[in-house]
């Protein structure tokens, strides 16, 4: 798959998800959370707006030839991902989360695989001064 339709289907994944928990918070939160309350409705916008934001970035950048800004935005991505994967994987060990929180997982362990992919084959160009 070429890279440019790795991070458009990236794009409309984090858009989506953004979309869902901003909009549709106590729907989202109803299935992932066992236990919700009003400040883990507000943490679940948040987690909306910052997953919208990176939809965004990801969307706009998706046709770039910069591999240093590429690299930038694919490693700020992985760091994301990693991180939230590592938050849902210890609610759902903890109880907080229900067992469909490993749907999310499964799908954001996907696309670090990706992203890990596409990075190793980024080559940097040399920069001219």
């Amino acid at each position: 798959m070429k890279r440019e339709n790795f991070l458009l289907i990236g794009a409309m994944g984090q858009l989506f998800i953004g979309v869902f928990f901003l909009f549709f918070t106590e729907m989202a939160a109803s299935q992932l959370m066992k236990e919700t309350t009003d400040a883990a409705l507000l943490l679940q916008k948040n987690l909306g707006v910052f997953s919208i934001a990176f939809g965004i970035i990801t969307l706009l950048s998706r046709k770039s030839q910069d591999t240093i800004a590429l690299k930038a935005i694919f490693i700020g991505t992985l760091f994301y991902l990693i991180a939230s994967v590592c938050a849902d994987a210890y609610g759902v060990f903890k109880g907080i989360f229900t067992s469909q929180g490993w749907g999310g997982i499964v799908f954001r362990g996907l696309f670090i695989a990706g992203y890990f992919y596409y990075l190793a084959k980024m080559k940097i160009a040399p920069t001219t001064k």
